[in-house]
C-alpha cells in the first residue's frame, strides 16, 4: 500500500516534468520565432548569442517531440502524451518551426498533430480528451483553439475550418456572468 502510493506520486511528478518540458520547448520555439522575425537594429554579439542559444534549444525540443510522436499524432510519454492539450502545444511548435510554416522535416509531425487534434473536437466544439489523460478544461479548449486557428490560416483545409469554428464557438458560451471561464466541461 505504501509503495503503491509512492508509485502514484512518482508518476504524477513524471507527468508534470514531461508537461513542463513540452511547454518550455514550445515557449523556446515561439521565442526563437519572434527573435528571427523581429531583429533589433543593433547586431551586438550578446543578442546573437541569445538567439543562437534559443534556436539550438528549440531544435532540441522539436527533435525530442518528433522522436516521441506516435503514428496517430500523440506523444509516447508517460502520463499525458495522449492529451489533446499536449499534442496541441507540440503542434504549435512544429507549425512555427520554419518561421511562417513548418520546416520540411517537421511537416509530417505537424500534420499528425493537426489530424489528432481535429479528431478530438466533437460536434459541439468541445475537446474530448482520451480516457486516462487530462480532464477537458477551458485550458485544454484554449490550447486546442490557439493551435487550430493558425493551422487553418496556414493550410486552409475545410475540416480545420470546421473544427476551428466549432472550438471557437465554445468559448463565449462557457463564459460566466463575472466574465471568467469555467473549469471542467460537463461531457
Amino acid at each position: 500500500s505504501r509503495s503503491c502510493g509512492r508509485l502514484v506520486c512518482d508518476q504524477r511528478v513524471g507527468q508534470r516534468l514531461v508537461l513542463r518540458r513540452l511547454i518550455l520547448g514550445v515557449q523556446i520555439a515561439l521565442f526563437s520565432f519572434l527573435m528571427r522575425n523581429a531583429r533589433c537594429a543593433s547586431e551586438d554579439s550578446a543578442a546573437r548569442g541569445v538567439e543562437a542559444t534559443a534556436r539550438d534549444a528549440a531544435a532540441k525540443g522539436l527533435a525530442w517531440l518528433k522522436a516521441h510522436q506516435q503514428a496517430d499524432g500523440s506523444l509516447a510519454t508517460k502520463g499525458n502524451g495522449q492529451s489533446v492539450a499536449v499534442v496541441s502545444l507540440a503542434g504549435q511548435g512544429f507549425l512555427m518551426s520554419g518561421g511562417k510554416e513548418p520546416a520540411g522535416e517537421y511537416r509530417e509531425p505537424y500534420e499528425k498533430c493537426l489530424s489528432y487534434v481535429r479528431e478530438h473536437v466533437n460536434a459541439e466544439g468541445q475537446v474530448k480528451e482520451p480516457e486516462g489523460t487530462l480532464a477537458a478544461t477551458m485550458y485544454t479548449q484554449s490550447y486546442v483553439t490557439t493551435f487550430l486557428a493558425p493551422a487553418y490560416r496556414h493550410d486552409n483545409p475545410e475540416q480545420t475550418l470546421e473544427k476551428t469554428h466549432l472550438a471557437v464557438g465554445v468559448l463565449p458560451n462557457a463564459q460566466n456572468s463575472d466574465g471568467a471561464w469555467g473549469g471542467k466541461f460537463a461531457m
